[in-house]
């Protein structure tokens, strides 16, 4: 949570926080709430620690910790490893003068079997003048790689939260549907204990005691289901390094997580996006190679700088130092050609750079639409644990009594562990939402 320009949240999903959490700060143990909302409530209990501010200095969050091993394990991190490397040589290269001279030597006689009558030697050297252009192209664009590799790794840090926020969430549900389902077995057991007690009593037929059975194997297959779920979340999570088990995942405890807050256009915060940030660097980077590649293509004067002796047979041996100009008289078909592709290029990556803008822009606005839905839905869903929790109760009480059989009363069980499972996930999926629109946001942990 390091980005200058995000916080808390817009004000309306702020208040609408601060109203959950008033409504379901009295569902303590010692309230009259029915147990089932209390029970579904330990299971998740985000929205009242959705507003905790996160400590400054504190110690790496689990995301944080899990992006680090995420990070190690991606590919590109060799492809980042060599940035440097890079920039070195192509520092070192546009230095490197020596590479763009070329050395003439030239002997002139005017007889090829002996060494009678005039001869000449001339030796110089021949400098392309925009080999000082050249320069400054290198300078340019190893200045870039420093910068590429810093937005390169930041990406891959990106796109790494972003595996390890969807293991999180994966692991999470995963973890509330294993509890749904033990929760669900041991109110099987204790229904048929009830009613294989009230069948020796003469109170309940054997056809009810089947039925209990029955619905106690169900939940045990159900269980066993649920387990080897969680196990495929762990073995998918092992493949990026991150080691659990069933037991790691029960204390599995995320920092709660914190929407960013932003007011009007979110044009600032997307362009400090990582992604965005890198397609950036990226397109300069190419950008400086096609500069440097259109001085290769320019037509350049060049320097000549030598001396020439001149000698022939009884006349004294003349010396002259050369200084020599060659300008070129027009432009070079194959530079004309690099310069437009130049031009042109340039536009093509300022295009993509816009359509990502865009993409993320568009990712931005579902992600806020996917947090308030989850908002919404929260307290409609509560509702429905309350009524099913309620009907629970009166379902029970009616089956002591001899009121209703046993099928109606497994009927009011399946409705409540069915509204209490859909009340965790719903909280989950608030948290999930939250965690999915800072990923939109570019925020990493």
């Amino acid at each position: 949570m390091d980005h200058p320009i995000f916080s808390l949240f817009s004000a309306s999903a702020f208040r609408l926080c601060l109203e959950l959490f008033a409504v379901e700060r009295p569902l303590n143990p010692t309230s009259n709430h029915p147990p089932g909302i209390r029970r579904a409530i330990r299971i998740s209990g985000l929205v009242a620690v959705l507003l905790l501010p996160v400590a400054a200095g504190a110690s790496p969050s689990l995301l944080g910790q899990w992006t680090s091993i995420i990070t190690r394990h991606q590919p590109e991190q060799r492809v980042v490893a060599v940035y440097d490397r890079l920039g070195r040589v192509t520092r070192e290269a546009g230095g490197n003068l020596l590479g763009s001279l070329a050395f003439t030597l030239r002997h002139e006689n005017d007889s090829l079997t002996d060494d009678q009558g005039a001869r000449s030697w001339e030796g110089g050297v021949d400098l392309p003048l925009k080999v000082f252009g050249q320069r400054g192209a290198f300078g340019r664009l190893a200045d870039l790689y420093p910068e590429l590799r810093s937005r390169h790794l930041r990406w891959l840090e990106w796109q790494s939260v972003g595996i390890a926020r969807t293991l999180l969430d994966e692991l999470l549900e995963r973890r509330i549907r294993l509890d749904h389902t033990l929760d669900a077995e041991a109110q099987a057991h204790r229904l048929h204990e009830l009613v294989a007690l009230r069948e020796r009593t003469g109170d309940a037929s054997r056809l009810d005691l089947l039925l209990a059975r029955r619905n106690l194997s169900q939940a045990r297959a159900a269980t066993v289901g649920a387990r080897a779920d969680l196990r495929k979340a762990v073995e998918a999570a092992a493949l990026w390094g991150i080691e659990l088990d069933e037991e790691a995942v029960r204390r599995l405890d995320p920092a709660p997580p914190v929407p960013p807050r932003f007011e009007g256009d979110p044009g600032e915060l997307l362009r400090q996006h990582p992604r965005y940030r890198w397609i950036a660097a990226r397109n300069d980077l190419q950008l400086g190679r096609l500069d440097l590649s259109l001085w290769e293509s320019r037509p350049g004067s060049e320097l000549f700088f030598g001396a020439r002796r001149d000698r022939a047979d009884g006349v004294s041996a003349d010396t002259a130092l050369i200084l020599e100009l060659r300008v070129p008289l027009g432009e070079a078909p194959a530079w004309r050609t690099a310069s437009a592709e130049r031009d042109q290029q340039r536009l093509q990556l300022q295009a993509e750079l816009s359509a990502a803008e865009r993409e993320l822009r568009q990712n931005l606005t579902e992600a806020r639409q996917s947090v308030d839905r989850a908002h919404r839905l929260l307290p409609v869903v509560r509702e429905q644990l309350e009524a099913a929790e309620s009907a629970l109760d009166l379902s029970r009480q009616a089956y002591r009594a001899g009121d209703i059989g046993l099928q109606e009363l497994l009927i009011a069980q399946r409705q409540q562990l069915e509204a209490q499972l859909e009340y965790a996930l719903a909280e989950a999926d608030l948290a999930r939402q939250i965690r999915r629109l800072n990923q939109a946001a570019g925020i990493l942990p």
